[in-house]
């Protein structure tokens, strides 16, 4: 049986106490964040069920940077 992470939201308060930013997360049974963070549980789980499989922290880390509003309108 395979351990497939499922949607957690972190508050503002667990987010400060575990250094992240708050948001929908990819969690395991354990505990552990597997990706995140996502604007909305939807788009975590579209996420998480792609049939490449787990998106990780440092690759949405990456694509927020890319993305993110500040960066598009820096680059014009």
């Amino acid at each position: 049986m395979m351990n497939h992470p499922a949607p957690h939201y972190i508050n503002e308060h667990q987010s400060d106490t575990r250094g992240i930013k708050d948001g929908w997360y990819a969690m395991e049974k354990d505990g552990n964040l597997v990706s995140g963070p996502f604007s909305s549980r939807e788009v975590c789980v579209r996420s998480n069920t792609r049939s490449e499989g787990i998106v990780t922290l440092a690759e949405c880390s990456q694509l927020a940077k890319v993305t993110s509003p500040a960066t598009a309108s820096s680059s014009r």
